[in-house]
């Protein structure tokens, strides 16, 4: 029996030891599991994390970045829920959030303010298009902006087939 089954099996120390590792409230693992942090994180041949990036990495999930790939400056990575593998030559801007189980491939450039999630949210069939799929769920309304002075506007769907666009301000 390995680890993974023994902890499924036993849920009170499953919680004990999730809790020595993350904080409850903070969600980031404490300071004594990131001290570790350059043993269990994987890097490349000249991969750079600059100093800046918040790293929510516990160890019980995979992180990986490969051959000069290049996090900068004020971004964030999280791989709590998921793996997080970043291939070869990558370049993740400025001030972005990557939150895991997410894989990004060789060669991909991503700029600045960007939030990359790999949340899936138990959608079963990814076949079906997305109106049929949520039939049983409703979401009446949704944000959007205009690009007239980027003023708050509403979409509400009166129907899975037709969206309509109404502005709260100018009524367009």
């Amino acid at each position: 029996m390995n680890l993974k089954n023994y902890l499924h099996k036993n849920p009170k120390l499953k919680k004990r030891i999730h809790r020595f590792i993350m904080h409850p409230v903070k969600t980031r693992p404490y300071w004594w599991i990131r001290i570790l942090q350059p043993i269990y994180i994987k890097k490349g041949k000249g991969a750079v994390i600059y100093r800046s990036v918040r790293k929510d990495l516990p160890p019980f999930h995979q992180f990986r970045l490969g051959k000069y790939s290049v996090i900068e400056d004020y971004s964030c990575l999280n791989n709590a829920v998921g793996d997080i593998i970043i291939g070869d030559y990558c370049r993740i801007g400025l001030s972005n959030t990557v939150i895991g189980p997410i894989r990004i491939d060789n060669g991909v450039n991503i700029s600045q303010n960007v939030v990359l999630i790999g949340l899936n949210h138990n959608y079963r069939d990814i076949k079906k298009h997305h109106r049929t799929r949520h039939h049983h769920l409703s979401y009446p309304y949704r944000r959007t902006y205009h690009y007239r002075g980027q003023r708050d506007c509403t979409a509400r769907c009166k129907h899975w087939e037709t969206l309509l666009y109404r502005c709260r301000l100018c009524g367009n």
